[in-house]
């Protein structure tokens, strides 16, 4: 509830209980938000989550918020998870030791941690958790996968999973983000380019070209309950939906987009990198390292370091140096460069070299605390001769 940004991630530094550590960021490869929750993923397979798990969404059997990051114990391997209001997707690789889990499994409030792939022809490669009874698969053949759960335990065979199989010969799916009643996806076979489902293109049973964003290779989609935004590779910003306080960042005089992406105009020329839509919110990253920010801020979410809506994106003054930003429901969290943040509260920041797209599996690259004590090391060397 206070607009002051707050520090989470150090190097090295080691709680009393061994199972809770603060991030090491040098081995991070993903971060995913959900409704007052987050999970990390490192390269190494290993994941640790924060923030609320009441009923469950974290996959902790205790019920207890962690406030500071926990190792998730359930499941192995993992390659990527995925936030939902309410709900965690883990996707961990395929391996064939029996000994550990394995697939697509998903947290539920009642039945705890549940394996959702067991029907699916294919390997998943992808998974986006849109809310607590809905996530969205992309298999190894660039199929798409639309799963409905059943969350309130009875046994009603028309209240039962099912899935849904979207298979064209045309689109092999890369991405995917979904909101409220839509989904979009970057479709590889057709140069990168959306391809939208649901009210998004008034089709509920394809996926079918995004006319409006015709033309555009995309580098970058993200959703969150009624609006979507897409950066293409020339660093272009283009905004569908219902701009709910001026989330859309077009300003006063549009507040729907009437099914279609319109540019965000006032971006044209800050090159943007990577984008981020949250509850009423958006954030967007210059290659520069400024943070923009427009929509709702009543609790401080847009890290503007005060609580005024904004209705077409403005510079943080609280911080530098950005180069991801990660939105929840309710809560933004960025990773930056340096520490060099412009207050005595700090954002999430520790000294890098470069910085890989959140959902890739390159990972993000940060000197680690050990390298940095080598290179102290020897410069003191260098100092001493001279």
């Amino acid at each position: 509830k206070d607009p002051g940004l707050v520090k989470i991630a150090d190097y090295g530094e080691l709680s009393s209980n061994s199972s809770t550590k603060y991030l090491d960021l040098s081995n991070i490869s993903s971060i995913s938000c959900g409704n007052g929750f987050t999970l990390a993923v490192l390269r190494d397979g290993t994941a640790y989550g924060w923030g609320y798990n009441e009923n469950g969404c974290l996959s902790f059997s205790d019920r207890k918020e962690k406030n500071t990051p926990k190792k998730i114990d359930c499941v192995t391997d993992i390659k990527l998870a995925s936030c939902g209001d309410s709900a965690t997707v883990f996707l961990s690789h395929n391996n064939e030791n029996n000994s550990k889990k394995y697939g697509v499994y998903m947290t539920d409030d009642s039945k705890g941690l549940i394996k959702i792939d067991n029907d699916l022809k294919e390997e998943i490669e992808y998974v986006c958790c849109s809310c607590s009874q809905l996530v969205w698969m992309i298999g190894k053949s660039g199929a798409i996968y639309k799963y409905t759960h059943n969350s309130d335990g009875s046994n009603d065979e028309s209240n039962q999973d099912n899935v849904l199989i979207f298979s064209n010969p045309n689109i092999k799916a890369k991405k995917i983000t979904a909101g409220s009643g839509f989904a979009v996806i970057i479709n590889e076979n057709d140069n990168d380019e959306l391809y939208g489902f649901g009210k998004m293109t008034d089709q509920s049973d394809s996926f079918v070209k995004v006319e409006s964003m015709s033309g555009h290779p995309i580098e970058k989609v993200v959703s969150f309950n009624e609006h979507c935004i897409a950066l293409t590779k020339d660093h272009r910003v283009f905004v569908w939906g219902k701009g709910t306080f001026g989330c859309l960042g077009l300003g006063n005089s549009i507040k729907n987009t009437d099914n279609k992406f319109l540019e965000i105009e006032s971006l044209r020329d800050k090159e943007i990198i990577d984008i981020g839509a949250g509850n009423s919110y958006s954030c967007f990253v210059s290659s520069n390292g400024d943070l923009y920010s427009c929509g709702l801020s009543k609790d401080g979410r847009t890290m503007m370091g005060d609580t005024n809506d904004r209705k077409i994106p403005e510079k943080s003054k609280k911080v530098n140096n950005v180069k991801k930003v990660f939105c929840g429901s309710s809560h933004t969290i960025i990773a930056c460069y340096s520490d060099n943040v412009k207050d005595t509260q700090n954002s999430t920041g520790d000294s890098s070299k470069n910085y890989s797209q959140t959902d890739s599996n390159e990972g993000i690259d940060f000197l680690t605390l050990e390298q940095m004590r080598t290179e102290v090391e020897e410069l003191r060397k260098e100092n001493r001769i001279i």
